[in-house]
């Protein structure tokens, strides 16, 4: 298996050092949307967005990076069906970039991958991970997911409150952390539009 080494840093750290304003991170956010999209369109949910999960490089340009648990959203006629057990067995997601359906053992949808994308929203716009900074154990971060609201995002960054379009952001990144996965955005090019 050959796959491409790819130069870069987490997005949120290369927004970080780069010190780039809202509006640059929106832009590389779009990205983002545009890559899961693909994939999406390709009957691929990713089901673990993370930071280290998408790379920026030196150039600026962004890439989407381990499949490794992505799961097809139908299987093919004469695929093995073991291989569909195997990427619906055990808890491979990352707990903090968890939505509220993985947390709860529901199948994973596009819509969790929406939801995994207001949550990178939300950190970058805030620098703040919306659920389990203050968390000690796995039971608390879990309850909180499935259970606590989102704070709107200009309530955490003295930057986006004077940003022109803060109520737009908030009620964009809150949407796309709905509980209620019929209550997000219908998919990512959604998302994506309403950021543009």
């Amino acid at each position: 298996l050959v796959m491409e080494l790819v130069e870069g840093m987490p997005i949120t750290t290369y927004c970080d050092q780069q010190e780039l304003e809202i509006d640059d991170r929106l832009r590389l956010f779009q990205n983002v949307c545009r890559a899961l999209q693909y994939a999406h369109q390709n009957l691929v949910v990713h089901r673990d967005l993370k930071p280290s999960n998408i790379l920026v490089t030196p150039r600026g340009e962004t890439k989407l990076l381990d499949f490794g648990i992505a799961k097809l959203l139908e299987a093919e006629p004469g695929s093995d069906p073991l291989a569909e057990l195997t990427q619906e067995a055990g808890q491979a997601w990352t707990p903090e970039y968890a939505a509220p359906e993985q947390v709860e053992g529901r199948p994973a949808t596009t819509a969790t991958d929406v939801h995994a994308l207001g949550l990178l929203l939300f950190e970058l716009l805030t620098g703040e991970r919306p659920f389990g900074v203050q968390t000690t154990s796995a039971l608390s971060l879990a309850r909180e997911i499935v259970e606590r609201q989102p704070e709107r995002p200009s309530q955490l960054a003295r930057g986006l409150r004077a940003h022109s379009a803060a109520r737009d952001l908030d009620e964009i990144c809150l949407k796309a952390l709905r509980k209620n996965p019929e209550e997000r955005y219908l998919s990512v090019v959604a998302l994506a539009d309403e950021l543009g």
